[in-house]
């Protein structure tokens, strides 16, 4: 028989970078007008778990309705993260995630982490945190979430896995979760996602963090 797999998003979910996230793309954008910035930072947190690549697009194609310029864009890139990294080493973990990893790791669960964030950044902060043995897999983009998803959860049901759980805070995991036939649990005490309860179904669990989490089926 399988592992239990378990994919978790990042910000929000692992660590408390939702408003980091949100504040760095306030900081890349202002230069080109505040109420330019207001804007790509409402998109931004409507499109929760999308990648700050695609966000830019939106930027200059829609907000500013430019051209995108390769210098331009590289320069919102680099202020970004520059914003980001330190706020990504500084944030607090989600309370009880850490625990509930190691949770996972005893009952020899597989997890990966799928997140919009930038993969080799990403890849860099949580093992800086000391948090990347905890996973099998750190993915992220370019490469687009539902695709990571549907690719890896394959791949382990070639192993022999039948059911997976996918722990979110956006709209975009809850979608990936059901296209992908997942568990969805949504960690809600982290989120920017508004009205999140009205579109979620009753049959979704939600926690505001792990350590509301019911484990008693998972660690017991």
């Amino acid at each position: 028989m399988g592992s239990e797999v378990w994919f978790f998003d990042c910000d929000g979910v692992i660590l408390d970078s939702n408003r980091v996230k949100t504040e760095g793309f306030r900081k890349a954008a202002e230069p080109y007008g505040a109420a330019e910035a207001e804007s790509l930072v409402r998109y931004h947190v409507r499109h929760g778990g999308m990648s700050r690549y695609e966000k830019f697009d939106h930027f200059f194609h829609d907000i500013l309705q430019s051209p995108k310029r390769p210098e331009d864009l590289q320069g919102v890139l680099t202020s970004y993260a520059a914003f980001i990294r330190e706020g990504l080493n500084r944030c607090a973990e989600v309370r009880g995630a850490r625990t509930f990893l190691e949770c996972l790791r005893q009952a020899d669960a597989r997890c990966f982490v799928v997140s919009g964030s930038d993969q080799e950044e990403l890849r860099e902060v949580l093992a800086a945190r000391n948090l990347a043995g905890y996973f099998q897999g750190i993915f992220g983009s370019p490469e687009k979430k539902m695709d990571i998803v549907r690719r890896v959860w394959a791949e382990e049901r070639q192993r022999g896995a039948v059911s997976a759980s996918l722990c979110g805070d956006s709209r975009l995991d809850f979608e990936v979760a059901r296209s992908c036939g997942l568990r969805f649990i949504m960690i809600h005490g982290y989120t920017e996602w508004d009205g999140w309860r009205e579109m979620l179904p009753p049959d979704v669990t939600s926690c505001t963090d792990f350590v509301e989490l019911p484990k008693a089926n998972l660690c017991g």
